[in-house]
């Protein structure tokens, strides 16, 4: 039970609750009104979070799999900022505020997983 409420409900409560302050930061600082990349942001970052504790405790061979998603996600996303330029469906401003967060992410996500695998006993 233990480590169900540290690994996976704690984080869990914790990813919720910036997503919800990142939302709020966007509509009332930046006046933005497209979340779609947010949203897939915050799916991103689950898998990756999966992917990490899959690591950690479970096969190598998994995480494979969900790096694999985690990418997919990503891509999208950068299509999704493409796609809607291009369409000119979002301003400049949003597209710039939205692709910040976006890149602010891929680095958080990389320092969890550089901060993450250096505290793994070597073998």
């Amino acid at each position: 039970m233990n480590f169900f409420i540290e690994f996976t409900l704690i984080p869990s409560i914790l990813v919720i609750l910036i997503t919800i302050l990142e939302i709020s930061i966007l509509k009332d600082m930046f006046k933005t009104k497209n979340f779609k990349y947010i949203i897939l942001l915050k799916i991103a970052e689950i898998i990756y979070f999966l992917a990490i504790i899959n690591l950690l405790f479970f096969e190598i061979s998994r995480f494979e799999i969900f790096f694999g998603i985690l990418i997919f996600f990503m891509l999208s996303c950068i299509f999704f900022f493409i796609n809607d330029f291009s369409n000119k469906k979002n301003n400049m401003k949003e597209i710039i505020v939205n692709f910040v967060f976006f890149l602010v992410d891929i680095v958080l996500m990389y320092l969890v997983m550089i901060l993450t695998l250096s505290n793994l006993p070597s073998m």
